[in-house]
């Protein structure tokens, strides 16, 4: 990649909080509307009037969409749900009903058609990077039998919220849904006001690539809880808790923070092992548009609300309390420790899993890795010198104990550094004594692909950019033409979405013509070194770049 092409890029994001915020809210006020009222265009329709279906009404939904899902997914998801349709109507939750039903009649939702395609096509790509059989067996992982989530665009909110979007995207994992009507499929749920802009999907590496990935092998987040612990006990995160900025117990429930943590801050390296360094930029940019999103809204309702900082340095209701505060027996209903980091904490998770890729070129991780830290400081300023905690965290066993905490920010952002690049290098016993980086990773290869992509994007409107990539490489060279051409929103998303809709026709799963395409889709290499070379003389990229010989596919 050219050094001052990538350097010119980022640093567009790289000036004062104002121009950042600036950035956010034109795409808010031209584009990008996370929020709307139940029954407004696009949303999908429920097909049941009260909270939750009868039976006539949910074997109407199921029998509606279930001839437009493939084979696979009627017998691992559909017909489970036939067969325990009593049960699952009895047991669950009235806000769960339109994700898992939705799953399947979203499918014959024909003002969603070509979105939810596309959907589909991302969460199948992200999965087969980390649960592949093929790609497992190749590095000697355990073998995974499972297939793709399934996706469905929500209208009404989990929690009886009336705007879409209010939480933003969601995963129900297989095992929820296996004790529930013995499905062995999961679901990945987005707002339908996010439908047509696919440019945000890259958040969805979290959800698919990361809480799939950490569920299909049984032990590994016990051994990954353990791991935080030990760092911060006996590991090279002890060295971080010797400040005196620390109070009295601050240090050990550091390491149960990172342990009650460790499931959300691994999603978000492995959505960086899967999508590249680019989803740190995503991810800033999604939480600012959430942010500012929900400062406006509130702002219109005459209700006073302005952040200190961009993202949040805390999470919990402060409470006054006794610190030492002890509850035995089962979860205090609505006031534990949200499972993510602290926001701006898993920026710093992210970042520490950039600074940790093992097959990237060490100058491109030091221009990604400084303009996303300054971003971060962008996005903290003015948030104070502490990040707080608050809620119940459960310390062992059934004991739970009130916390109500001010860190410090140095302290846990180092924290949060370190573990991104712990949990991308570590060696596991349930992976066979690998590291997630032997199964995938993101390395140069990766980055010319993204680059080329980009290149195209961001040089003209019209050109697009089908058969260049996989979806990964697809959605990371689409940021990076946004973040170079922010006036391009609208037409970057759409040759994205071509580009999607033409993956989903050759997927694996949900492509009609099967999963073993007779030829491969990659280009020829010599038509690819053409092209190379005309991109790069547009570009005026003054490094010379090798041939790709061969795009990767996950296909």
């Amino acid at each position: 990649m050219g050094y001052s092409k990538l350097t010119r890029t980022l640093k567009s994001i790289q000036g004062s909080r104002k121009d950042f915020e600036s950035i956010l809210d034109k795409l808010l006020t031209q584009h990008i509307q996370l929020f709307s009222r139940p029954g407004a265009s696009p949303f999908p329709a429920i097909p049941w009037k009260q909270n939750s279906p009868t039976s006539k009404e949910a074997l109407k939904a199921i029998t509606r969409g279930k001839v437009f899902l493939p084979l696979a997914y009627l017998q691992a998801y559909v017909d489970p749900l036939l067969e325990h349709l009593p049960t699952f109507l009895t047991r669950c939750p009235d806000r769960y009903y339109e994700p898992l039903l939705g799953a399947i009649y979203n499918h014959a939702d024909t003002s969603l058609q070509y979105p939810l395609r596309q959907f589909s096509a991302v969460l199948s790509n992200f999965y087969r990077s980390f649960l592949d059989a093929r790609r497992r067996a190749n590095v000697d992982f355990p073998s995974v039998a499972q297939l793709p989530p399934l996706a469905v665009f929500l209208s009404r909110e989990p929690e009886e919220g009336i705007f879409s979007g209010e939480f933003g995207p969601f995963s129900i994992p297989v095992n929820q849904i296996r004790s529930l009507f013995g499905g062995t499929v999961g679901v990945i749920v987005l707002p339908s006001t996010y439908a047509f802009h696919p440019l945000l999907w890259s958040v969805l590496a979290h959800e698919v690539g990361g809480h799939d990935m950490l569920h299909a092998d049984k032990t590994l987040l016990p051994e990954m809880e353990d791991l935080a612990k030990q760092c911060f006990d006996s590991g090279p995160g002890q060295y971080l808790l010797k400040s005196q900025k620390l109070k009295h117990g601050q240090k050990e429930l550091i390491g149960q923070l990172w342990s009650y943590w460790i499931e959300e801050a691994a999603a978000d390296v492995l959505a960086v092992l899967n999508v590249g360094p680019s989803y740190g930029f995503s991810l800033a940019i999604f939480m600012g548009l959430l942010s500012r999103h929900i400062t406006k809204y509130l702002n219109r309702l005459h209700i006073p609300y302005q952040p200190p900082s961009l993202i949040r340095l805390s999470s919990g209701t402060p409470k006054v309390t006794d610190p030492e505060a002890v509850q035995t027996g089962s979860n205090p209903n609505r006031a534990d420790v949200d499972h993510h980091p602290v926001d701006i904490l898993r920026l710093y998770v992210t970042l520490g899993a950039i600074e940790g890729l093992n097959a990237y070129s060490p100058d491109l991780i030091k221009q990604y890795a400084t303009t996303l830290e300054q971003l971060i400081e962008i996005c903290s300023e003015g948030g104070g010198d502490s990040i707080g905690v608050h809620g119940w965290l459960p310390v062992e066993g059934e004991k739970w104990r009130r916390i109500d905490e001010e860190l410090d920010f140095g302290v846990m952002r180092d924290s949060a550094r370190l573990m991104g690049r712990l949990i991308g290098n570590t060696k596991f016993q349930a992976f066979n004594n690998h590291s997630f980086q032997d199964l995938e990773t993101w390395d140069d290869h990766d980055e010319e692909t993204a680059e080329s992509i980009w290149t195209i994007l961001a040089q003209n409107q019209q050109e697009g950019v089908r058969d260049m990539g996989d979806d990964a490489h697809l959605l990371a060279g689409a940021t990076l033409a946004f973040l170079e051409k922010h006036g391009w929103y609208k037409s970057i998303s759409n040759r994205l979405g071509q580009a999607l809709e033409n993956s989903f026709d050759r997927d694996a799963y949900w492509g009609v013509l099967g999963a073993e395409p007779a030829v491969s889709w990659s280009p020829d290499p010599y038509n690819k070194k053409i092209l190379n070379f005309i991109q790069k003389k547009k570009a005026e990229v003054t490094r010379k770049k090798k041939p790709v010989q061969k795009i990767r596919s996950r296909k």
